[in-house]
């Protein structure tokens, strides 16, 4: 019996933080923010930290993740994490006057995705969209 409890433990552990850092830290100056089931739009004057969006694609099927993001100034990173098969992959990463519109990563139907939104300092003049459906 002791044995058994040996073995959940470690698991329970892992349960119980092992999402610990994806959570949402930063410092933010006129930031504007909206969130659905499966999309997440976030705009900023200034911006620096982690911002965090989980979402969840509700059609079926599986498909990619729509991206339309522009930044002025500074350097930013965009992962992708699958909460079930505890997986991490960078979406893109902007840096200063660029923007992208496309499709990235590859998401299922009726699962969990967390978008991580990372910058590297001080960013300037954001605005980012995300939309699993």
């Amino acid at each position: 019996m002791k044995f058994k409890k040996l073995l959940l433990l470690p698991l329970i552990t892992t349960f119980l933080c092992g999402c610990s850092k994806y959570t949402s830290h930063y410092k933010a100056f006129l930031l504007i923010q909206s969130k659905t089931k499966s999309s997440a739009k976030v705009s900023f004057d200034g911006f620096e930290g982690q911002m965090v969006f989980k979402l969840k694609r509700t059609t079926p099927g599986e498909g990619s993740v729509s991206c339309n993001a522009s930044l002025k100034e500074g350097n930013v990173k965009v992962s992708l994490y699958h909460q079930l098969l505890n997986n991490e992959s960078e979406l893109f990463t902007i840096n200063d006057g660029e923007s992208i519109n496309e499709y990235k990563g590859y998401v299922e139907a009726n699962q969990r995705y967390i978008i991580i939104v990372k910058s590297s300092g001080l960013a300037r003049e954001g605005k980012f969209e995300f939309n699993l459906n």
